[in-house]
């Protein structure tokens, strides 16, 4: 039996779908501590092998003598590379390329938003005055228009 500790989600649902899938993939044999806040990990990380975190920090790793594996749920790992860590056998991984789509989705809404002037129908259906498409096309500064057949870009 090994033991993970984990200080990256307070959600109750995405607890239990990690509990789940470590039960699952582990035949039972690892237990998930969900940390309730940082004081709560560093005791928890004692007998831990594992910790599953937003970040590293020197005070949590001295608390994990026995940690093998460190997994952040961040794509970057910079502000988790120290001394005592970097000399230690521990593995690290990370999350990188796990936000890539949701940000790029996220990315082309927001354009979308600002150059469709959703904003300005959405004022229209608060106030119910409906401004005549044409007139809300002369304001617009920036227009979504296909380049040479390559997709969308903006103006």
């Amino acid at each position: 039996m090994f033991k993970i500790v984990s200080f990256a989600t307070r959600n109750p649902e995405r607890q239990l779908e990690l509990a789940e899938g470590v039960a699952k993939i582990s035949d039972g044999q690892a237990e998930v501590y969900f940390a309730v806040d940082e004081d709560d990990a560093m005791a928890a990380l004692a007998d831990a092998e594992i910790l599953h975190a937003h970040r590293l920090t020197p005070q949590q790793f001295a608390a994990g003598p026995q940690l093998q594996w460190i997994h952040l749920s961040s794509a970057g790992v910079d502000h988790s590379l120290f001394e005592p860590f970097i000399n230690s056998d521990v593995v690290l991984t990370n999350s990188r390329g796990l936000h890539a789509q949701p940000m790029a989705e996220w990315v082309l809404g927001g354009l979308l938003y600002w150059s469709q002037q959703f904003f300005a129908a959405e004022a229209w259906r608060r106030t119910r005055e409906w401004e005549a498409a044409q007139k809300a096309d002369d304001r617009r500064a920036t227009n979504v228009e296909e380049h040479d057949g390559a997709g969308s870009g903006l103006r």
